[in-house]
C-alpha cells in the first residue's frame, strides 16, 4: 500500500504489485476527476466509480482503463445510463432514463439507440419499434424484447464490491459480476 504522485499533477493511493498499481486503490487525477476501485497492472479494472470533474459519475465495470461490461451512468442533468457498456460506450441492452420522466429500454451501439426497444414516456404511453442510428425507423404493436424494460430497475444500481485478499485478473473475477447482477436483477440472477 502506498502514495504516488505523478509528475503530472495526478495522485494515487492504494495497493501495488510488483511497481504496478495492483488491487484497490484511489487516483486523483489533475484535471478533478477521481477513481475509486480496482486496479490491474496499472490497468482500471474491474468494478470502480470515476466522479468526472463535471459532475458525471460512471459505476461499473472496467476494462483496459474504459467503462466495459455492465454499469450505471449518472449525468449532471438528471438523466441515467444503466446496462451495457462496450468502449466506454453505451453498447448492448440498457435503459436511459430521463430527468422528465420519460425512458427508452432496449439495444444500443456506439452511444446510440440502435436496434430494438421501448421507448415509454412520462404519461404512460409505450412507443415499442426498432431504431436506427437514434431514430426510430419502424414501429411495432408489441415490445420486441419481452418486456426487456421490466429487467431494469427504476431505481439507482448500487454496485458491492466484494472483499478479495486474493485479487484475480479480471477474467476470472466472477464473484463480483455475479454480486452484481444479483443486485441489479435480484437473486438468482446471472450475468449474461
Amino acid at each position: 500500500n502506498g502514495v504516488y504522485y505523478y509528475a503530472n499533477g495526478n495522485k494515487y493511493l492504494g495497493d501495488w504489485l510488483r511497481d504496478e498499481r495492483n488491487g484497490e486503490g484511489k487516483m486523483e487525477y489533475a484535471n478533478g476527476d477521481h477513481y475509486s476501485g480496482r486496479f490491474v497492472q496499472n490497468r482500471l479494472e474491474g468494478i470502480g466509480t470515476m466522479q468526472f470533474a463535471s459532475g458525471d459519475r460512471y459505476i461499473g465495470q472496467w476494462i483496459d482503463n474504459q467503462p466495459s461490461g455492465r454499469g450505471t451512468y449518472y449525468f449532471t442533468s438528471g438523466d441515467r445510463y444503466e446496462g451495457e457498456f462496450a468502449e466506454a460506450r453505451f453498447s448492448g441492452l440498457g435503459t436511459m432514463f430521463y430527468r422528465n420522466g420519460s425512458r427508452f429500454s432496449g439495444q444500443w451501439r456506439d452511444g446510440l439507440r440502435n436496434g430494438y426497444g421501448t421507448l415509454a414516456g412520462p404519461d404512460g404511453t409505450r412507443t415499442h419499434g426498432y431504431w436506427e442510428a437514434d431514430r426510430l425507423t419502424q414501429t411495432l404493436a408489441e415490445d420486441p424484447l419481452n418486456s426487456v424494460e421490466a429487467r431494469w430497475s427504476t431505481e439507482p444500481t448500487v454496485i458491492q464490491d466484494v472483499p478479495d485478499a486474493n485479487p484475480k485478473p479480471v477474467a476470472d473475477d466472477e464473484v463480483l459480476v455475479d454480486a452484481y447482477f444479483k443486485n441489479l436483477f435480484g437473486e438468482g440472477a446471472e450475468a449474461p
